[in-house]
């Protein structure tokens, strides 16, 4: 089995996703504002699953031990998270994570910040990651994203989170997010940050990325049939959670 084989299985999925209803259901800033207050657990995600492979890849620690890994790989995800944790934003004024970003965005348009909010300070408390997200009132289907990705991060088996972060992250992610700032200029919806941090992804996760994102399966992989397999089916539940992350959003945002 090769890289080729988790593309051709993935390559519909994506594409379900690129052209899902949910996109057709944005139509006004209200709408805008109650996908953010939902979506930011996936943005959050993003970040939970970055870090479980930068803690495989590249630990920290003392004292340090040359990295085992190979240097393109281990810079990769540095990168990944350099630019996550710290990115220069606001053409260049500030510096802020990509979680702060949003939540940046959030607060421009309005959007409900108490769930998210209350989360990360569940977390902060040692709680799990579901007793956090049931503590926080978040609804049935941001629980279910988070907990479906969550049980992707499986650290004795890096090539799942591997394939879960490349093919249901950086691989999908520049699709769907120019698919949204489409629809945000077409609706002329005003939210200057959030546009930016849709652009800063599209930039962020184009090509570059999303190659090094795949040689990072390949490698963890190797010459492993069994491997190959359960990357294959890692990459498919994180596309599959994803589009019914976009399912719940749509039915939200229509009701």
């Amino acid at each position: 089995m090769n890289i080729n084989q988790i593309r051709t299985t993935v390559d519909p999925l994506i594409e379900k996703l690129e052209a899902h209803k949910l996109y057709d259901s944005i139509h006004s800033a209200m709408d805008v504002k109650n996908f953010m207050s939902h979506h930011v657990f996936a943005v959050w995600d993003f970040m939970n699953l970055a870090k479980s492979l930068q803690h495989i890849i590249a630990p920290s620690g003392a004292p340090w031990i040359p990295n085992r890994h190979p240097a393109e790989i281990t810079r990769f995800i540095n990168e990944i998270t350099v630019d996550e944790e710290s990115d220069s934003v606001f053409g260049g004024s500030k510096v802020l994570s990509h979680f702060e970003l949003y939540k940046e965005a959030m607060k421009q348009i309005g959007a409900d910040t108490v769930h998210i909010n209350s989360f990360i300070t569940h977390l902060k408390e040692n709680c799990s990651i579901l007793s956090a997200l049931t503590l926080s009132h978040t609804d049935a289907g941001v629980i279910k994203f988070v907990s479906d990705n969550d049980r992707l991060i499986q650290p004795s088996k890096p090539h799942v989170i591997a394939a879960a972060f490349a093919f249901g992250r950086e691989i999908p992610l520049p699709k769907i997010f120019t698919r949204i700032l489409s629809v945000l200029e077409k609706q002329n919806v005003k939210c200057e940050i959030f546009k930016e941090y849709l652009e800063r992804h599209i930039e962020l996760d184009g090509d570059k990325h999303s190659l090094l994102a795949e040689q990072m399966v390949s490698y963890f992989c190797g010459d492993d049939a069994c491997k190959w397999v359960e990357a294959i089916s890692a990459a498919n539940m994180a596309l599959k959670v994803r589009l019914t992350f976009w399912d719940h959003l749509s039915h939200e945002l229509n009701n």
